[in-house]
């Protein structure tokens, strides 16, 4: 299901140019700041209209506005061939859009997959004049509107599967687009639901479902890397005790018997005595390092 547009209706007695839908209306406070700012100064600069057609290509919100103050429109007309690129250059840098509106606006214009002009000019040499012609293909479009990739795929996602309300959510910045394209996998009524409540001031994050992708990306880490038992306060001195014991013995089992073998002086009782001084040091160590485990455990 898609947004039903300005163009679909004839706008104060004006034909939209589809490429005029392109870019969202202005609503609610900034849409009555525009129409006093007009009340105040006048209409400043008139609306353009597409000579070849004689449709509005830009100044729908001029119309708008003026139709509710009672004044007159000025108009002028555009003479060029290439109605897409006036629309976008004249809207695209007067406007402050959010990334999602501008996801948005490439996701309307991004109808031809990468690569695409590319295979025209190999299949078809003769139709190369007329490519310039063609929409554009979704990287031109993320270069032209400073998006990437991933936001317009979510863009054109709820362009497809989402109800006008949560079309014009979007379109008017009270939602991402990535939140928008996880409502847009609910049924209408559920979307619809989902844009009444944000309407009404309710978080437009809080509201929707689960990131679904998300909860799946952090199970999967969650099983590849799973938590470490914290270690117990003390443990590192444990071991480094246990270490200590284990030196000890392996010294008192060979060093004493080399140190008699080098040196004559040592007599065998004095080896005895040193060797048990050591046992007795190891037994002390060992004894508080049980100590330690016991209170530690």
């Amino acid at each position: 299901m898609t947004a039903v547009t300005v163009s679909d209706l004839t706008m104060h007695g004006y034909s939209v140019h589809p490429a005029a839908d392109i870019f969202p209306l202005i609503e609610g406070p900034e849409f009555e700041s525009f129409c006093e700012d007009i009340r105040t100064h006048g209409l400043m600069e008139p609306v353009v209209i597409d000579a070849a057609s004689g449709q509005l290509i830009d100044g729908r919100n001029r119309v708008r506005a003026c139709n509710r103050l009672g004044i007159e429109v000025a108009e002028t007309h555009y003479l060029g061939s290439d109605v897409m690129q006036h629309v976008i250059s004249h809207n695209l840098h007067r406007r402050h859009l959010t990334d999602s509106q501008r996801a948005m606006v490439a996701g309307k214009l991004a109808t031809r997959a990468i690569g695409y002009r590319n295979t025209i000019a190999h299949h078809a040499p003769e139709q190369m004049n007329d490519i310039v012609h063609l929409p554009p293909t979704r990287s031109e479009v993320a270069d032209l509107l400073s998006v990437n990739s991933n936001q317009i795929s979510k863009a054109r996602t709820i362009l497809r599967d989402g109800t006008p309300d949560l079309v014009a959510l979007v379109e008017s910045g009270k939602a991402s687009v990535t939140t928008a394209a996880r409502v847009s996998g609910l049924p209408p009524e559920e979307q619809d639901d989902y844009a009444t409540r944000v309407n009404a001031g309710a978080d437009p994050v809080a509201a929707s479902p689960p990131d679904l992708n998300q909860q799946r990306h952090d199970a999967t880490r969650a099983a590849k890397n799973p938590p470490k038992a914290p270690r117990r306060k003390g443990s590192q001195h444990l071991s480094m005790l246990d270490s200590i014991a284990e030196t000890m013995r392996v010294w008192r089992e060979h060093s004493l018997k080399d140190i008699t073998e080098l040196d004559s002086s040592v007599t065998s009782e004095e080896a005895t005595r040193l060797r048990d001084d050591l046992l007795e040091s190891i037994s002390a160590v060992r004894r508080i390092n049980g100590l330690l485990k016991e209170r530690t455990a």
